[in-house]
């Protein structure tokens, strides 16, 4: 089945639909034996077939092994029920395999979730279930009427379900990138192709995040703009021969008519040309028709839940039109096989665009993922029922469609009080709104068939600032001006700028009696972790958490203020496991971490560091300020976690700590300061929660530093831990602080990159292992919880199967005894649920999947079955335990 999936991603991801498109307009005279032609049935494809998949998978097969696979490419294609072999019958062998069909849903076999996974991922489930549907609805002659199911599909795994009725939590969930923004924005593309020139631009101008890599085939790279309006006309010309029956239009002439004189960039023609079949044939829902594929005599069913807005009815068109075209694939009808062709362009040419939108590359690490993220919306208009679809249907179907009580949305502050005000309540009216009827009734709707409060259906939000790398040009600014001054601005000025703004505008709000503020519960910083530490937020943490010693509840009438929790993406992805550790310990330092708060991933904890280090061939590329301070880091952590390192090894690290110290700081500070200690050294990191500009005014040889403050938000500048307050006592510790932030040359060489080879490998490594257990044991023993994504780990991360996740190092309580247990609390979540195209249901189910197929080695099964599902349980419970909702209600 391995090599079907592969065949598969071949076929419908890596051919190239532009040059397909002009050899079908070159055919005089097309036909089933044409189609045989481009879709390498014949020897001159079948060559290309070789070509390409030996390309895609050199380092598993040779060149004749892929020739005997085009032997089996001929059995997959042929169906026992039909005459003809054709491509889209390995689709059905594909199907028949992993996919069922329950209440006129189609669902996954739980036991082949994983191969689902893999390939609906890189293809998109709705080709697979919308031909699945048709072959089996074909063979017993049955008129499908539902098509407006959710737009990933859950398993059939009926004692996973029972487990999570009870309800679950989602405690990790990005508002924007939680849609099924592809399938929205695919559907508007087909619907609005015109005036699109700007977006196409925009995304032409960046890189190309998905590359095709076929060899002789794919010589001619098109330009996807023009792909995409090609897909345009072939929907129109197909929708309208073969769903509304006009019979003697031809492609070529139509396609002459549309793409104005044969050239497609002009789209007008194809718009006048949508619209006209909109207004013929479209549902029109509040004065806007979405989609003409949406037809009129669509059922109440499709966009209705017991009377609620379903906004997956949205993606209704789109399957009806593949469906129905399978339907005529599968009955071998010979009016549509002349046009068989078509429809396989159309589906790659869609798989084009999408691999540039949906992550499916095997890149790892956080910024491949921000690249696909910043595209996700790039094609919905602004303010289209696409637009307002988005939210509607993140939250909507958790709530329908899974058994999800409380939903902790993430969203980004603002600048403004009035402006987060409005943000929010944007989204609360999008929530409670019926995209179809304009309705203001979900939330009551919902919660009518709930007997008890604490069943009800609640979301509210946690607001994330955005880390960002500094400032761009910063240090051409300060080389500019150095010759003037000798100290610039501290390190991430602008961020550090702009948190406090927004900080300022989220406690202004809290206080405002707003209704917005009562959606309010948390606080996180979110995005790259590279080159933007913790540190940079631990005055605005400080100004909102502990905001109510304010009273402000007291002086302005409230009655209630609520408490507010906090999370911090931390650990998820770092140039070292050492780097992310010391991440994570930076988050409870300078954040003031304590019962009840959460660290989101923090995959540096649990993730395997002798794969993680020879993945890495044992060599880090990484900065040399970064180097110093996760040297400094362990030797200074090494005496409070009591971890013993071997003196030679000790020694090595020491030197290390001197050499970099050396190339950093010595000649470019004060001479006095130069032969610091490791340990003044690293009472100096403890010093970096605080805000840096008070010690800018620190005189070389002063003894005391001002802490006065004249507001609370300047009272936040110091952070208040006890340890903090001692290192605060060093005066070469703040001396060394001050000259982190505000040093040019220090600066500027911190930032060179080294190349640093781990010599001493099965040390280094126990170190790590040692370090990434007590920092286990602190998360315990501060009764910090973890906030866990499988999918999105698996997919950034370097972990490559899910039975890998750290998960299993956090808690493993009654799946395995000794005294490797722990017992962390963990939640599961989704993270960007649209982006990873997963649901929370899913993501159970890929965990207690990974766990039944683990073999012992003896290959027997690892876990009892009974053990994973109680396992499963706990860990539905703990995600309601980590929600800010209980904790801070």
């Amino acid at each position: 089945m391995d090599n079907l999936r592969k065949t598969l991603k071949i076929l419908f991801q890596e051919q190239n639909p532009g040059k397909m498109f002009d050899e079908f307009i070159n055919v005089e005279k097309t036909s089933l034996s044409s189609l045989d032609r481009k879709v390498n049935l014949k020897k001159e494809k079948k060559k290309n077939f070789v070509s390409c998949f030996n390309y895609k998978y050199s380092t598993l097969y040779n060149k004749d092994e892929v020739y005997n696979l085009t032997k089996v490419l001929d059995e997959w294609m042929t169906l026992s029920s039909m005459k003809n072999k054709n491509i889209f019958n390995i689709l059905v062998t594909f199907t028949q395999k992993v996919l069922d069909e329950r209440n006129e849903v189609p669902i996954c076999k739980h036991e082949k979730l994983f191969k689902w996974r893999d390939v609906s991922l890189n293809l998109g489930e709705d080709i697979f279930t919308t031909a699945f549907l048709a072959y089996n609805d074909v063979s017993i002659g049955k008129e499908r009427k539902y098509f407006s199911w959710s737009s990933v599909i859950k398993t059939n795994n009926t004692k996973l379900q029972y487990i999570l009725k009870k309800g679950m939590a989602e405690n990790h969930f990005h508002l924007n990138g939680s849609s099924p923004h592809f399938q929205l924005a695919w559907i508007s593309l087909m619907n609005r192709i015109e005036g699109r020139e700007k977006q196409f631009n925009s995304l032409k101008k960046e890189k190309k995040l998905y590359p095709t890599k076929i060899v002789e085939y794919n010589d001619k790279e098109e330009d996807i703009e023009v792909l995409v309006k090609q897909a345009a006309i072939i929907r129109l010309f197909l929708y309208e021969k073969f769903f509304l029956k006009n019979k003697e239009i031809k492609f070529k002439k139509y396609y002459k008519e549309l793409s104005f004189l044969g050239k497609p960039l002009q789209a007008k023609n194809i718009q006048n040309k949508i619209s006209t079949i909109q207004y013929q044939v479209g549902k029109k829902f509040c004065n806007e028709i979405p989609d003409y594929a949406i037809s009129k005599n669509i059922t109440e069913k499709n966009y209705k839940i017991n009377g609620i807005d379903n906004g997956n009815a949205l993606l209704y068109g789109e399957r009806v039109f593949l469906y129905e075209l399978f339907k005529l694939v599968f009955k071998e009808d010979e009016e549509f096989e002349p046009y068989m062709d078509l429809l396989y362009i159309y589906l790659c040419i869609k798989q084009r665009l999408r691999s540039e939108i949906i992550q499916i590359n095997e890149v790892v690490g956080f910024a491949n993922f921000a690249d696909y993220q910043n595209r996700k919306e790039l094609f919905i208009p602004e303010g289209s029922i696409y637009q307002n679809a988005i939210v509607n249907i993140a939250i909507r179907s958790s709530f329908l469609e899974q058994n999800i009580k409380l939903l902790e949305t993430r969203i980004t502050p603002k600048s403004s009080a009035k402006m987060l005000n409005n943000s929010i309540l944007a989204i609360e009216k999008k929530v409670n709104m019926d995209i179809f009827s304009k309705e203001k009734s979900f939330l009551d709707k919902i919660n009518k068939r709930e007997n008890n409060y604490e069943d009800k259906h609640k979301y509210f939000h946690t607001l994330h600032f955005i880390k960002l790398i500094k400032e761009l040009n910063t240090e051409e600014k300060e080389e500019k001006f150095k010759q003037y001054v000798e100290y610039i601005q501290p390190r991430n000025y602008q961020l550090r700028k702009k948190i406090l703004k927004e900080a300022s505008a989220i406690n202004t709000l809290r206080i405002s009696c707003s209704r917005a503020a009562e959606y309010i519960y948390g606080i996180d910083a979110a995005n790259t972790e590279i080159g933007c530490r913790p540190e940079v937020f631990g005055q605005a943490f400080r100004f909102i958490k502990n905001f109510k010693d304010l009273k402000p509840s007291t002086n302005l009438g409230i009655n209630y203020f609520k408490d507010i929790g906090q999370t911090f993406h931390a650990g998820e992805d770092f140039l070292d496991l050492i780097d992310g550790l010391r991440a994570i310990d930076e988050v409870l330092l300078f954040l003031n971490f304590s019962h009840g708060d959460r660290l989101g991933h923090a995959l540096a904890m649990g993730i395997n560091a002798r794969n993680y280090y020879k993945d890495k061939e044992y060599t880090i590329v990484i900065s040399k300020q970064d180097l110093l301070d996760n040297i400094a880091w362990i030797l200074g952590k090494r005496i409070e976690y009591k971890i013993d390192i071997p003196s030679w090894f000790l020694a090595k690290l020491e030197t290390l700590f001197r050499k970099y110290f050396t190339d950093i700081y010595v000649g470019n500070i004060d001479s006095s300061m130069e032969n610091v200690t490791v340990e003044n050294y690293f009472e100096s990191w403890k010093l970096r929660g605080d805000a840096p500009e008070p010690y800018l005014k620190l005189q070389k040889k002063e003894d005391k530093l001002a802490t006065y403050s004249y507001s609370f938000l300047e009272k936040c500048r110091f952070n208040g831990n006890e340890a903090v307050n001692k290192a605060r006592e060093n005066k070469i510790a703040r001396f060394l602080y001050r000259e982190y932030h505000f040093n040019h040359k220090v600066k500027v060489k911190g930032d060179e990159i080294e190349e640093f080879k781990i010599e001493d490998i099965e040390e280094y490594i126990n170190l790590v292992e040692k370090f990434q257990e007590a920092l286990q044991k602190e998360v315990a023993r501060k009764n910090i919880y973890i906030e866990t994504n499988p999918s999105s780990n698996y997919l950034i991360s370097p972990i490559k199967r899910y039975i890998e996740h750290p998960i299993l190092k956090f808690n493993n309580l009654g799946l395995e005894n000794g005294e490797k247990t722990h017992n962390l609390c963990v939640s599961v979540n989704t993270d960007d649920q649209g982006v990873f195209a997963t649901c929370l249901e899913n993501e159970y189910a890929l965990l207690a999947l990974a766990l039944l197929k683990e073999k012992d080695k003896n290959g027997e099964n690892k876990y009892n079955q009974t053990l994973v599902y109680e396992w499963i349980d706990r860990l539905r419970e703990m995600s309601l335990e980590q929600s800010f909702f209980n904790n801070y209600n």
